[in-house]
């Protein structure tokens, strides 16, 4: 099916993986599994060229969001991510909504 607006396509593409997680996930998996030595390689090279990314996150797994938090920039209490905005100073996250925290990441994308 030919769209043309390329939006219609990327709703539809959303809607259809939201309807069909389970074999979304699977493929997700068996591609993981699949390509294992891949990825390894990927993570190694990744964390040698950005070691302050590596000690953000691995900051970040251990600090837990607080009870009754809400979002920084739209005040939603609901699925809530952490953020940094500076990878230098691993201990600076910002509380997000994932719709948030996605719309952030884009504007940053389409900033560079």
């Amino acid at each position: 099916m030919a769209y043309k607006n390329p939006n219609d396509q990327k709703r539809n593409s959303r809607e259809w993986q939201r309807k069909n997680k389970d074999r979304v996930n699977a493929k997700n998996k068996k591609w993981r599994d699949k390509n294992r030595k891949y990825i390894a390689v990927y993570d190694k090279i990744r964390n040698t060229v950005f070691p302050e990314i590596l000690k953000a996150h691995n900051v970040a797994r251990y600090i837990k969001i607080p009870k009754n938090s809400i979002c920084e920039i739209c005040g939603s209490p609901n699925n809530l991510e952490k953020h940094h905005p500076d990878y230098s100073d691993p201990y600076l996250i910002q509380i997000l909504c994932k719709d948030c925290h996605t719309r952030l990441h884009k504007l940053k994308e389409i900033g560079k």
